[in-house]
Formats: C-alpha cells, structure tokens, sequence
C-alpha cells in the first residue's frame, strides 16, 4: 500500500488505513506483526473481515508504503474488488476510498 497526503495542514490528525479483505482471504499474521513495528504505525487491529491501521500521522506530501500479506484459505471464483479506505480519526468526513484485487497465479 502507498498513500500520501496533500491537504493544507503541514500533517494530519491521526488517520486509519481500513483494509477489507476480499472473499476467502485473511491477513497473515507475520505480516500483520510487522506492520505494528513499522514507521508511523501506532496500531493495528483486526476485526471481522477487516484490518485497522491506526497511523499516528501523515507528514505532508510524503509518500508512505506499506506492507500487508494476504493468504487465502477458500478459493473463491469470480472473486471482487474488495475496499481499502483512509480517513481522519476525528474527521472521518476527511477520507479517500479504493478497490483492489488480488493478482496470482495458481499452480
């Protein structure tokens, strides 16, 4: 994931980073871990079918990447775009929303 922001403050309020998983996947828990120590991070939960990462604040037009693995447990066929969504803890008016998928090979 790689997201920045470019309002008119100088950073953010805290902002969280609300990851849907799509159908039949669930987070790994190695990644999950690493993303509670990675750089702006203030936590991470997991609740029902989604992921909840909690950044303590975004500096102004700074790219930040991130990293979450996804493992699949329940081929799902015609799978669909599942939601990624960011917005303002206390502004949640304040936000931005994406689909993704999952490209993969099967063997």
């Amino acid at each position: 994931m790689c997201y920045r922001y470019r309002g008119k403050q100088q950073t953010t309020n805290m902002v969280i980073l609300e990851v849907t998983m799509l159908s039949g996947f669930v987070p790994d828990p190695e990644s999950v871990a690493n993303l509670r120590q990675a750089l702006l991070v203030g936590r991470v939960d997991e609740n029902e079918g989604r992921v909840l990462i909690y950044i303590t604040a975004l500096p102004k037009d700074t790219p930040i990447h991130h990293t979450l693995t996804l493992i699949q447990e329940v081929p799902v066929q015609n799978l669909k775009p599942a939601l990624v969504k960011i917005y303002d803890y206390y502004q949640p008016s304040d936000q931005a929303k994406t689909e993704y998928v999952v490209n993969c090979d099967v063997d």
